[in-house]
């Protein structure tokens, strides 16, 4: 009967409750889902932290962003303080521990939904386990009424209150540029320091055929880069990223495999040569894997490819074509001295000499 497979329903719910969230582990993260509210626009998607969103209500916007992400600030740490209630908490882009509380610390009510640094302030969660298995209600402790939303962003409000609560994990991020010896990457978290023989870099221009890129000593979250030299590691970190893609200069780093478009480039190596080739998806449509990146052409769609010299700073190579004697004038001839107030091409990039 319906009565009956209602009854089994939560008695599961409460099992999967009891098993999964009743102690969590130390360490153990979740994503809490929007799911279950009537194909509403924002189900699927997971509450996300948005730094320096609300400056005058706790320094943090709490916000229904993408679907569950390890890339994105949306790991919730589920701490016991009674049967079925917790402390809710994310470490914030600072490295604090961040937890849901109410508006009241911040000079607001106990409906508004904000965050506090201070665990004596977090919001006493009730999770709630609803009669369909896997669906969950969210209780504001304080106002003793269930959290939910009726736009984007988390409110305590009786309309769209069905989650999911589901387990999830730092990011973890694969870098491998052992085998070509270039790579774009993205990575959430900041502070990523380098290993010795590899460089990274910026590319804010192009110049003609040469791209013209900036060395970086750290990486940054939620800044692409081109990377130079062999490295093969596995990287994690507390997530800070809130989008899908994130744009500097002329690179677009994506925290979720895309489809690259059209015009844009993409490291590939063709005919045992790496470089940025030319997407045209009228004869293939490549894809942009997560953590990676793809390169605009801020000069037009007329260049074909990009290539890398011998480095990309151009400074050896620069140095190793004028010992070989290839150095070419701007109509392409060869030339065997450079002479003051001109400009010559080396190694595919324009030298000035003064």
């Amino acid at each position: 009967s319906d009565v009956g497979t209602a009854q089994l329903n939560l008695a599961n719910a409460k099992n999967t409750y009891e098993r999964n969230l009743n102690d969590p582990a130390v360490g153990q993260l979740f994503n809490v889902v929007l799911n279950g509210n009537g194909g509403w626009e924002h189900d699927g998607k997971a509450i996300t932290y948005i730094a320096n969103g609300r400056n005058d209500m706790g320094n943090y916007n709490i916000q229904y962003k993408e679907a569950a992400n390890p890339n994105l600030a949306q790991a919730f740490t589920f701490t016991k303080i009674a049967n079925n209630v917790y402390k809710m908490s994310q470490i914030d882009a600072d490295g604090n521990v961040r937890y849901i509380c109410t508006g009241v610390p911040h000079g607001g009510n106990a409906d508004q939904i904000r965050t506090t640094t201070d665990a004596e302030q977090a919001l006493p969660v009730q999770v709630i386990p609803t009669n369909t298995e896997g669906v969950w209600n969210l209780k504001n402790g304080e106002a003793d009424k269930f959290i939910g939303s009726q736009d984007a962003g988390v409110f305590t409000v009786n309309s769209h209150i069905n989650f999911n609560i589901v387990e999830t994990a730092k990011p973890s991020v694969t870098v491998n540029t052992t085998a070509a010896g270039w790579g774009t990457l993205m990575v959430p978290f900041s502070g990523t320091e380098l290993p010795v023989g590899v460089k990274a870099y910026t590319c804010a221009a192009v110049e003609g055929n040469s791209l013209t890129l900036a060395e970086v000593d750290v990486l940054v979250a939620n800044k692409p880069y081109i990377i130079e030299g062999s490295w093969n590691e596995m990287l994690t970190g507390n997530a800070q990223g809130t989008a899908l893609t994130y744009s500097e200069g002329l690179l677009t780093g994506t925290y979720a495999q895309i489809a690259a478009p059209n015009g844009s480039y993409i490291l590939q190596k063709q005919d045992e040569k790496v470089g940025f080739y030319q997407v045209d998806t009228d004869v293939a449509q490549p894809n942009v894997p997560a953590n990676h990146a793809y390169l605009t052409n801020g000069g037009g769609s007329a260049v074909k490819a990009f290539f890398f010299g011998d480095t990309a700073t151009g400074i050896n190579a620069v140095m190793n074509k004028i010992a070989a004697g290839e150095i070419f004038d701007l109509s392409g001839r060869k030339v065997a001295k450079m002479q003051k107030g001109n400009v010559y091409i080396i190694n595919g990039m324009k030298v000035s000499v003064k």
